[in-house]
């Protein structure tokens, strides 16, 4: 019996030992508790934060005044002068530039931070996908979980936690808990798989936390939502431009992986779109289009033949490219040579040039040689040629296969050999030229294709697309042919666009696709297809990417599916797939075949048209001969003087 009562007595002496040590070392007092947020907030750093370059730690002066940092990691101290202080901006900004992506926040207002980190974000090029751990308000007393998780900037991340303090919270038994007073602490994170408008957002519960004991469940606390999004709507900001997106049908090469992410992850599509296609970002928090929704938060992520612009980087993160897609142009199709120009053809201008060199040069010298052996001669019998004129007509006689219309037996033997020569080198001229004039006398002529870059800045055409999206890769170059090509794009609505491009006055916008096809848009008839012909060489080229929020927690997991379809071929095979299902395959094979931009080549018969210009030529000719006599006739009656000649009779 004495041994009985002995133990009761050891016992009761260990019970209220062990309230007296849990007086002292924990009681229930808030103010004890938001003592140990340190003891906390170094437990969540050692176990999450280690794998990160940088911690910032964003307090108020009461808070962590003596935190020990030494954790191999560096650690950024910021302590807010206000309740929202917009100074914290240029300071998290610079902490980007140190790549300080895990953050450990207790501030009077939450909300406020949350802003001014995302206007932080959107001064740099960095991209981060952020790991967040807000303590509670201890001076005030408050908590911040349902007020921080229910709004919209608790998505910029889902490593988000929030840490609640019982400061006698009656709404526990709201999300199904009953806390001992042993486990004074609680943690939620957000709802991830319902967007932040939905009215039934609520918080999370991930565990509970004691000085002494630690977590409760030993949950991990930033767990990967992505893997299951529980049916979140991904939000999708595109339009149908065929193959890439048939929004009608939920189909394309790009929706088909949004569709493939969606059925690995659990989410399901919603397509928003206002009807301005890619759309603009003005900077300021305002924007439209695919690009500006994405930029707004409006979508989770924005698609249809994005290429790698350089303006929109500076908002929007980017994924994985996949294929290389390229805009080129269909432009007029080259029209046949007018006639007058066909016996102009066989040479260029700088051989026209040479020849009508030679012609002066020739004339010159013949005339040179006869001056000279006529001084040296001057009581021969021999005959000196006329003048300048007469010799230069001879040697035009001579390049059109005529001899010479002098005698030339009794000249010197030098002008002989002068005039001999230029005969001979008439004689090769003009076979070489009868021979370029048949072949182009038989094969059809036409103006010159507009097929190179550098050929479209000096043609000075103007080109046409739907969206001045057609043009973004162009504007940062600076070279002068480029930005002459740029300032020739004009941008019309696709009704104004089926006016226009029958004319056959502009080029219109044509992408190629990685595998070879065509994007359609219903301005590409058949008939403007059949009167145009595409360009060999690109005006721009770029890998396609996704568009998403900048730090967006979606782009990783795109990324790596994005990869994966790439690697595999998959892309190229859904290109077909669809390209069969969706394109118009006679305006396919049009758009192929427009590559050659002459569709007649073979031999033609010579028609009347084709000579025209021989005929211009006698005509101008006759015309000129005509107005030469009529003028000196003129001339001769205006200043000849009637001589009278007087005859007198002779007288013996």
């Amino acid at each position: 019996m004495g041994q009985v009562i002995y133990v009761f007595i050891m016992l009761t002496n260990a019970l209220i030992s062990i309230k007296v040590a849990a007086y002292f070392i924990l009681p229930n007092k808030e103010e004890d508790n938001c003592k140990n947020m340190e003891i906390l907030t170094k437990q969540v750093i050692t176990t999450y934060y280690l794998s990160h370059k940088c911690i910032a730690l964003i307090t108020t002066k009461e808070m962590f005044q003596d935190f020990n940092t030494d954790l191999g990691t560096s650690f950024m101290q910021i302590t807010p002068q206000e309740k929202c202080d917009q100074g914290l901006v240029d300071i998290i900004a610079e902490g980007f530039k140190q790549n300080c992506d895990g953050y450990i926040v207790q501030v009077e207002d939450p909300l406020c931070f949350l802003k001014i980190w995302h206007t932080s974000l959107q001064m740099t090029f960095h991209r981060l996908n952020p790991k967040f751990f807000f303590l509670p308000d201890c001076k005030n007393k408050r908590n911040h979980a349902m007020e921080i998780l229910s709004a919209q900037e608790s998505d910029i991340t889902v490593n988000i936690v929030v840490a609640e303090i019982d400061f006698n919270d009656t709404n526990k038994s709201k999300f199904g808990l009953n806390h001992h007073e042993d486990w004074p602490i609680t943690l939620w994170t957000n709802d991830f798989s319902k967007l932040a408008s939905s009215p039934r957002r609520t918080k999370i519960f991930v565990d509970s936390w004691h000085p002494i004991k630690g977590f409760r469940f030993n949950n991990n606390i930033f767990y990967d939502k992505i893997l299951n999004l529980e049916g979140r709507a991904m939000r999708v900001a595109t339009f149908t431009y065929s193959p890439y997106t048939i929004v009608g049908f939920i189909e394309g090469i790009e929706m088909r992986v949004v569709l493939l992410f969606c059925r690995l992850y659990n989410c399901t599509i919603q397509i928003v779109y206002d009807d301005a296609l890619w759309g603009t970002i003005q900077g300021n928090g305002s924007g439209d289009g695919i690009l500006g929704m994405v930029y707004k938060d409006e979508a989770d992520v924005g698609f249809g033949a994005i290429y790698l612009w350089i303006d929109p980087a500076s908002y929007l993160d980017y994924s994985a490219t996949w294929l290389y897609a390229a805009v080129t142009l269909l432009v007029p199709k080259p029209v046949p040579l007018s006639g007058w120009r066909v016996p102009f053809l066989p040479f260029d201008l700088f051989m026209w040039s040479a020849i009508f060199l030679s012609l002066a040069i020739s004339s010159i010298f013949i005339y040179s040689a006869s001056w000279i052996s006529s001084r040296r001669n001057h009581n021969a019998n021999g005959r000196e040629l006329e003048g300048i004129k007469d010799i230069t007509l001879m040697v035009l006689g001579m390049y059109v296969q005529q001899p010479p219309s002098k005698n030339l037996e009794d000249n010197h033997v030098s002008i002989n050999q002068i005039v001999t020569s230029v005969a001979i080198s008439c004689v090769l001229l003009t076979s070489c030229y009868s021979a370029g004039l048949s072949s182009h006398l038989t094969v059809p002529q036409f103006t010159k294709p507009i097929d190179t870059f550098d050929e479209l800045s000096t043609s000075g055409l103007y080109w046409l697309a739907i969206h001045e999206a057609f043009v973004y890769s162009l504007l940062p170059v600076e070279d002068e042919k480029v930005q002459t090509v740029a300032k020739h794009f004009k941008k019309l609505p696709e009704k104004r666009l089926l006016a226009e491009a029958p004319k056959q006055k502009y080029g219109l916008a044509l992408e190629r696709l990685p595998a070879g096809h065509f994007a359609e848009q219903s301005h590409f008839t058949d008939e403007v297809i059949s009167n145009s012909h595409v360009m060999k060489e690109n005006l721009f080229g770029s890998l396609l990417i996704f568009a998403l929020r900048k730090g967006s927690p979606f782009t990783y997991r795109l990324n790596k599916l994005v990869n994966i379809l790439l690697s595999s071929g998959i892309m190229y095979y859904w290109e077909g797939a669809v390209s069969r299902k969706f394109l118009n395959t006679r305006k396919q094979m049009a758009l192929m075949e427009a590559r050659n931009a002459h569709s007649e080549t073979g031999p033609i018969i010579l028609k009347l048209s084709h000579v025209q210009g021989a005929f211009i030529i006698y005509g101008i000719g006759l015309l000129l001969a005509i107005c030469t006599i009529a003028v000196e006739i003129f001339l001769f009656k205006k200043y000849n003087t009637p001589i009278t000649i007087r005859i007198y009779p002779y007288t013996y």
